[in-house]
């Protein structure tokens, strides 16, 4: 007989779990606590709220099978592991079989001064759908140049407002990119009439004003903390779990307590990036192995693609990039064209690259390095 499941968050990995569940054969019961008031809904998409491209309703995932139970608003506080129960914001209790926690991430806000002042910018989080509303107020200003402020900072300036990118690195997108490709990155983001400001932080707001930790003022109707994430492992601390960066599972998704999995940005999996693409790998194989399939979850190999950027690409670690020792390099580079790319190979295969600017490109080398294929032998 399936087991009843109980998911605590109900992202698109909650989602996802619970539609291959049903795939895989799972009949027991299904609950689904939400802490959000709406359905789940496509996070990869909230970009397209926030530069009005496309309305809030458009980012909602479809129905679940029948028979799965969802409680939205319902925010779960607290796991006791003992007695296999639940409390939630409210005070109600709620008993579980087989609990997974599927919490997410939250995101990393800086410290500023003066951002209790009613007079403040509109300052957002655009980390769920509440905080991606669409901007309304300008100038914009972007702090937080990684991935998710880099392309919002883009879209938005692209979208014709007026908008300012502030990283405290020495370019956008320091941890993904090398000097050569961020330095491309920073010109795409100038001609969709981008300032960047490198090298600095927001440390204060003023009326209508950010304060920089150089002292300098910019103008801002609208302040955007795109300033990373961490898993949410709050709930897992509660339940005395192993934690690590994430919550720490085996390669079956298990946490440290047998009765409970994890999957997602909340955990710390072997080989886990996180991506949409990594969390519905983990919901397939979770829903195989709560089904009573088998199979251990094997991750796949980390490949960055931003369509909001023309045709960028990360692949593999970085560290690969900056030291590279003694493998195979190949380099194209064509700043004039806008375009770059960087590979490095270990015996004829990729293990790491960027690349800017070549759509074909990062199409083939995606495949190679997802697949661990040999390249060819032209490369670039």
């Amino acid at each position: 007989m399936s087991p009843a499941i109980t998911v605590v968050g109900y992202g698109p990995a909650a989602h996802r779990l619970v539609q291959r569940l049903h795939h895989h054969g799972h009949r027991g019961p299904v609950t689904v606590f939400g802490a959000e008031p709406q359905p789940a809904y496509n996070r990869a998409q909230l970009l397209s709220v926030l530069d009005g491209t496309l309305p809030s309703g458009a980012l909602a995932l479809g129905p679940l099978p029948p028979g799965a139970e969802v409680r939205t608003g319902c925010r779960i506080t607290a796991v006791d592991p003992g007695r296999r129960l639940l409390r939630d914001g409210d005070g109600g209790v709620h008993p579980y079989e087989v609990l997974v926690l599927a919490t997410g991430s939250r995101p990393v806000l800086p410290p500023l001064s003066g951002a209790g002042d009613r007079r403040a910018p509109d300052i957002r989080v655009p980390h769920t759908l509440p905080g991606a509303g669409p901007v309304d107020r300008g100038p914009v200003v972007v702090v937080g140049g990684g991935l998710r402020g880099t392309e919002t900072a883009y879209a938005l300036g692209r979208a014709g407002h007026d908008v300012t990118l502030v990283h405290p690195g020495a370019r956008p997108m320091h941890r993904l990119l090398d000097d050569r490709a961020g330095a491309l990155v920073t010109g795409l983001l100038g001609e969709a009439g981008v300032a960047v400001e490198t090298g600095r932080r927001a440390v204060a707001v003023e009326t209508g004003k950010i304060v920089l930790d150089d002292g300098r003022l910019l103008a801002a109707g609208t302040l955007l903390l795109c300033t990373g994430a961490e898993p949410d492992t709050v709930l897992a601390r509660t339940a005395r779990l192993a934690v690590g960066h994430g919550i720490v599972v085996d390669d079956r998704l298990r946490t440290s307590d047998p009765h409970i999995h994890a999957l997602g940005d909340c955990v710390e999996a072997p080989g886990r990036h996180a991506t949409l693409t990594s969390a519905w790998d983990q919901a397939d194989a979770l829903a195989r192995t709560l089904s009573g399939g088998d199979g251990p979850y094997r991750p796949a190999r980390q490949v960055v693609v931003r369509p909001r950027l023309p045709a960028l690409a990360a692949l593999g670690p970085l560290q690969a990039l900056d030291d590279p020792g003694d493998d195979e390099q190949v380099v194209l580079s064509d700043p004039a064209g806008g375009r770059y790319g960087r590979l490095v190979l270990r015996e004829g295969r990729v293990r790491a690259g960027v690349l800017v600017g070549l759509p074909r490109a990062v199409a083939t080398v995606g495949r190679l390095h997802a697949e661990d294929r040999p390249a060819p032998p032209d490369r670039l």
